[in-house]
């Protein structure tokens, strides 16, 4: 999305520059003569508009992916982890086959 927002950038420059030299071609024709036009400002016109829309979807999409990164990252811990109460089933089950079996005394 930067790249595009950058590349975006790039055309809007062009097209200005484009624009004034068809400005000063027409101002030649009539005999008028040349006009030194300003920088572009980056935050008018439409190419603007569209560069700030890919920026706001590319801090998006990052945010998205941090987030999914984070997911699966506690999903692997989760993984990793026992839980108590299977180690405490673990625990009396050994506990059970160490003792033997009381039988009861006979009368």
């Amino acid at each position: 999305m930067e790249e595009s927002a950058k590349r975006l950038d790039a055309l809007h420059a062009e097209l200005h520059a484009a624009g004034g030299h068809l400005q000063n071609a027409g101002r030649a024709l009539s005999g008028k003569s040349e006009k030194e036009h300003a920088a572009p400002e980056a935050d008018k016109g439409a190419l603007a508009k569209l560069r700030g829309f890919l920026e706001s979807c590319g801090r998006t999409f990052a945010r998205m992916e941090r987030g999914a990164d984070r997911a699966a990252a506690s999903i692997r811990s989760a993984e990793q982890k026992k839980s108590v109460k299977a180690e405490l089933n673990e625990c009396r089950r050994a506990n059970r086959k160490k003792q033997p079996e009381k039988q009861e005394p006979e009368r």
